[in-house]
């Protein structure tokens, strides 16, 4: 990803959510697909950790159960 403020990270996961909003947005897409994610990690027991930094990039590790850290 382009990266996210530390304001905006706690609603990632919410559907329809994005941090730039209205007509003028750069980048396509719903707000759906972190949602998603989010539910399927949360079905298998899968952790989601997150490493961002505005305008430089997103990280998104999952953690899965068993798997060492």
């Amino acid at each position: 990803g382009i990266g996210m403020t530390e304001e905006y990270l706690s609603s990632i996961f919410e559907p329809f959510v994005q941090e730039e909003g209205g007509y003028s947005r750069r980048f396509e897409g719903n707000g759906l697909g972190l949602a998603l994610v989010k539910k399927y990690c949360d079905l298998n027991n899968v952790r989601i950790r997150i490493e961002s930094e505005k305008n430089v990039g997103s990280k998104f590790i999952l953690v899965f159960p068993g798997v060492l850290e």
